[in-house]
């Protein structure tokens, strides 16, 4: 801690962020690329040469990968000091090489990601997510698709089946170094307003209509997060030399309903990961989108309670609550399928005149819808004390004039842009 005395009334203190955490983190986050690079190098290997021969014996092996996969996070945990977010950051590791070993037991990886080695081992060491040209059949004819809809780059020209190279590195990076220092310095932020008020800033003051605005915070809080984490994951994408998808388009600003929140905004590289592995496949096998629908979301539950046990499990000071997250998915389902049976029951004017309400509103509408089941979430998260550990990744100044303080935290070298706070 860097402590300068202004006089004989002021005094400045910096406390950087905690070393300890930080290295961990990196420590984390190399080992988890190593070994999704050499799940990759095994699958690529029993996926090319063996499968054909011995179809179950590679079956069997791709199985106890994907259960060396889910056991990776617990093995990693042990070698790290206890930290909310560096037992988080080995859970999201894992689940996603758990998925992407799910995904070649079943034959449901990306099209054309088996036409080289290079980009089969990147997909499996980095957690961002591949841009792909796709090639679908639409009846007699063939039409090519980005995954990426947003995209500009290649729309009209056609690509073989496969991951598109990356743009120019100078015209990239510097749009994915701003979103990460911006949304690191937006989530320093939040943590400083909610770190005044244990995280519950707006409960108390109005009841239950504060509760939900409280989980809106919490789920700003996370999206600022994953926002700067997933733009470092693309960063590292690029360098490989392959073209990377924004994981995030402002769910929490842009929505007008829970399908679109889900399925076109929040967390892509998990919705890709679920589509290709349950949504499409049981779709087709039972003929209903509904099933599909149920199985992604059931299995979202399923690895956001696993998640929950590698990092919420050990740190919670009441135990972890088994169940509640599975409970928050139910419900986003349900909110789904009644808005699907809205739009079908409901008379044809009636459903033009919602769609034609002000985006505004329906944006606040559905964050209400989502934001209403959101302690189901986050009450683990909460318990494990998730945002405190968050505040060890960021520097703080704090100036004492008197006898009393104010505080304001530091991110990349700079303001926040909080002004500062007073704690005492």
């Amino acid at each position: 801690m860097a402590q300068v005395r202004i006089g004989p009334r002021v005094e400045l203190r910096v406390e950087p962020p905690v070393r300890a955490v930080l290295v961990d983190l990196v420590v984390v986050t190399v080992a988890s690329m190593l070994f999704g690079s050499a799940i990759g190098l095994i699958t690529n290997a029993l996926d090319r040469r063996i499968r054909q021969h011995a179809p179950r014996a590679v079956g069997a092996a791709l199985f106890a990968l994907a259960a060396a996969a889910a056991f990776f996070p617990f093995w990693l945990n042990w070698q790290v000091r206890a930290s909310f977010m560096v037992f988080f950051a080995t859970a999201s590791h894992g689940v996603l090489i758990f998925f992407k070993t799910v995904e070649v037991l079943c034959g449901t990886l990306p099209a054309g990601l088996d036409r080289s080695l290079r980009a089969w081992v990147v997909y499996f060491a980095c957690d961002a997510e591949m841009k792909f040209a796709a090639v679908e059949r639409a009846g007699a004819g063939a039409r090519e698709e980005e995954n990426d809809a947003a995209s500009s780059q290649a729309k009209h020209r056609r690509h073989a089946p496969g991951p598109l190279p990356s743009p120019p590195l100078l015209r990239v990076l510097p749009e994915l170094c701003v979103r990460v220092a911006g949304f690191m310095a937006l989530q320093s932020a939040l943590l400083h307003v909610g770190a005044l008020c244990d995280w519950r800033p707006f409960r108390p003051r109005l009841g239950a209509v504060g509760s939900v605005l409280d989980v809106y915070f919490w789920a700003t809080l996370l999206w600022a997060c994953a926002e700067w984490v997933t733009a470092l994951a693309r960063i590292a994408l690029h360098l490989c030399g392959f073209d990377s998808i924004a994981a995030f388009r402002l769910p929490l600003f842009r929505s007008t309903s829970p399908r679109e929140f889900w399925s076109k905004r929040w967390n892509l590289i998990i919705h890709k990961l679920m589509h290709r592995t349950y949504f499409a496949p049981v779709a087709r096998a039972t003929g209903s989108p509904t099933l599909g629908a149920l199985s992604a979301f059931v299995a979202s539950a399923l690895f956001h309670e696993y998640m929950w046990a590698v990092a919420v499990h050990p740190l919670a000071k009441d135990g972890m609550v088994i169940g509640e997250v599975t409970l928050f998915f139910c419900a986003q389902f349900a909110l789904c399928s009644l808005e699907l049976l809205a739009a079908a029951m409901l008379p044809k004017p009636f459903v033009a005149r919602v769609s034609q309400l002000p985006r505004a509103v329906k944006v606040a509408c559905t964050a209400l819808l989502i934001c209403s089941f959101g302690e189901f979430f986050c009450g683990n998260l909460l318990r494990a004390g998730m945002f405190s550990s968050m505040q060890d990744m960021h520097a703080h100044v704090t100036i004492t004039i008197d006898g009393r303080n104010w505080s304001a935290p530091l991110v990349a070298g700079g303001w926040s842009g909080f002004p500062l706070a007073k704690l005492g």
